[in-house]
């Protein structure tokens, strides 16, 4: 299979090319079908896949330590163990040779093979982006419906990609999370679904339905903006207006919408109308 692929994706490129990728691709026939096509590769390896070096399934590595192996008389595999890892990383290369190269880290120079550290600067930002769409992927629920893994995948790819292009193009926000990013993208999305369902006509049905009792008032936009009837009614006590009182001027209406989760208190106009058609009721 892998062949097949690289073949399709290399049909418009010259030769010469040197190609990374990770152990799903890695194998013996697709580095012999490159080497016909006058390609290199790179990649890391799975121990288990067939006529790579058995030592590698024995092989016990200490923290910085590496090891080069020769096979087929012309791929080079290289294992590495750097200073945190739990197991060490084995890398195959048709174009490379057994030596190191000294990279500057926090905790000082230190050396690692020039194999790893030439697919590390290659691949760094595929692995990078793996990482990013684990972390809240969805697409990692199991699914009886294929469709829908892929369908997640992408949906996180653009959250993924939005939340980078939303780093650079605000400065300010540079360091904002990917987890605060789609909290705040959820509300957003939640506060536009308000706005259109104000448009819609109201659904009488929806609107007879019983409200569940909460006794918090909600700032959900999707509730408060929902094309359904809000029955304005009057309490025994007073409170502050949601909308129109603010710190050091207060408003204080005994008006309530009996239909909003908490009956928040408005006054009758223009209160009552702003809370359940603006989005933001406060401007």
């Amino acid at each position: 299979m892998a062949e097949k692929v690289f073949q399709k994706l290399l049909t418009p490129l010259t030769k010469g090319h040197h190609i990374f990728a990770d152990r799903f691709y890695t194998s013996v026939p697709l580095l012999e079908f490159l080497s016909r096509q006058s390609h290199y590769y790179t990649g890391t390896v799975d121990i288990r896949r067939k006529n790579f070096p058995p030592a590698l399934k024995s092989l016990v590595l200490s923290h910085m330590e590496m090891k080069w192996y020769m096979h087929e008389n012309k791929y080079l595999t290289v294992a590495f163990r750097d200073k945190k890892a739990k197991r060490f990383v084995s890398v195959v290369t048709s174009q490379g040779s057994v030596s190191k190269t000294l990279i500057e880290t926090k905790r000082g120079d230190v050396e690692k093979p020039t194999a790893i550290n030439l697919y590390n600067q290659n691949m760094n930002g595929c692995d990078r982006a793996d990482q990013l769409v684990g972390y809240y992927g969805c697409h990692k629920r199991k699914s009886h419906e294929w469709w829908k893994k892929i369908f997640h995948w992408l949906l996180e790819i653009c959250h993924v990609n939005a939340a980078i292009l939303f780093r650079e193009s605000h400065p300010e926000q540079a360091k904002i999370s990917l987890a605060q990013f789609k909290s705040n993208l959820i509300v957003q999305l939640i506060a536009e679904a308000g706005r259109s369902l104000v448009e819609k006509p109201v659904d009488i049905a929806l609107a007879q339905q019983p409200q569940p009792s909460v006794n918090l008032v909600t700032d959900n936009p999707t509730i408060r903006l929902a094309a359904k009837i809000h029955i304005p009614m009057s309490a025994k006590k007073d409170r502050n207006c949601q909308v129109c009182s603010k710190p050091g001027a207060r408003k204080r209406t005994s008006n309530v919408c009996a239909d909003c989760p908490g009956q928040p208190f408005l006054c009758k106009e223009p209160c009552f109308r702003i809370w359940h058609t603006k989005s933001n009721y406060k401007s």
